[in-house]
């Protein structure tokens, strides 16, 4: 069990990196690379903050019946995910204005494209 919350640990600091990097590259005006790392972000963030909530909290509630190891485990559980896995939700809340901004400057090109081959 341990072992998984470290894992998810390391992707919410890999949220965190892609987050960066999208930024980045939004700001080197690659927009396709933007919007993939941004919309991975996106989608990811909110799934690793669930999967670390339901690792940390509700499998070791499930597991005792004493109402004080309970209590601990909650603690315990709260401060994992609010100390490691809110990092990957803030990045995705980050992430959508630059995935926005990626998608409406990618339409544009397109659009560009698409206006420049008619006669």
């Amino acid at each position: 069990m341990l072992s998984l919350v470290i894992l998810l640990n390391f992707l919410s600091y890999g949220a965190l990196t892609a987050l960066l990097a999208a930024l980045i590259a939004c700001g080197v005006r690659r927009w396709q690379l933007s919007s993939a790392l941004s919309g991975a972000v996106l989608l990811g963030g909110p799934v690793i903050f669930l999967a670390n909530v339901a690792v940390s909290m509700i499998l070791p509630l499930a597991a005792s019946n004493d109402p004080s190891t309970k209590a601990i485990v909650m603690s315990q559980g709260i401060s994992e995910v609010m100390n490691c896995s809110g990092i990957a939700l803030v990045a995705s809340l980050v992430g959508a204005p630059i995935w926005s901004v990626s998608r409406r400057r990618l339409r544009a090109a397109a659009a560009k494209v698409g206006a420049d081959d008619q006669p």
